[in-house]
C-alpha cells in the first residue's frame, strides 16, 4: 500500500523500494537518498536495525533523514527509534486518504527542506 499511495502523492519524487532489511543496506551502501522511510517490521532485520548499521557506518547515507512509518504504538519502540535517531515516528493510518494525507505532508516539508543529499562540501 506504501508504494502505491506513495507513487500518487509524491509524482515527481523518485522511489527505490527495498524489501527487506538486508536489501535496504545493499542500497544505502552506494546511494545517497533525500529521506529514508522504513518499518520497524522488516522481517529478520527490522528497520530501526538497518538504520542503527547505516548511522555507525558512518559516510553520506548516516546523514540521510529517516521517517520511521510503522503499526507499532508500543512506547519501547518509539523511544528506540528516537534513540536511534529518527528524524520522526509515526503510526500508518488505517485508511489510504489519510495515509496520502500524512505522506504528503511529509514530502512538502522535505521537499522545501536543505537536505545533506543536496549538499557539497567546500
Amino acid at each position: 500500500m506504501f508504494k502505491r499511495v506513495m507513487s500518487r502523492v509524491a509524482k515527481a519524487t523518485v522511489m527505490d523500494l527495498a524489501t527487506s532489511g538486508e536489501a535496504a543496506l545493499a542500497y544505502l551502501a552506494t546511494n545517497v537518498p533525500d529521506l529514508i522511510f522504513t518499518d520497524i517490521n522488516l522481517g529478520r532485520m527490522n528497520g530501526l536495525e538497518v538504520i542503527e548499521q547505516v548511522r555507525a557506518k558512518g559516510g553520506p547515507a548516516a546523514r540521510v533523514p529517516v521517517i520511521v512509518l510503522t503499526n507499532s504504538r508500543a512506547n519501547r519502540d518509539i523511544l528506540r527509534a528516537y534513540d536511534v535517531p529518527v528524524a520522526a515516528y509515526l503510526t500508518k493510518p488505517p485508511r489510504q486518504a489519510e495515509l496520502a494525507e500524512t505522506l504528503s505532508r511529509v514530502i512538502g516539508m522535505y521537499e522545501r527542506a536543505e537536505l545533506p543529499s543536496q549538499l557539497q562540501i567546500d
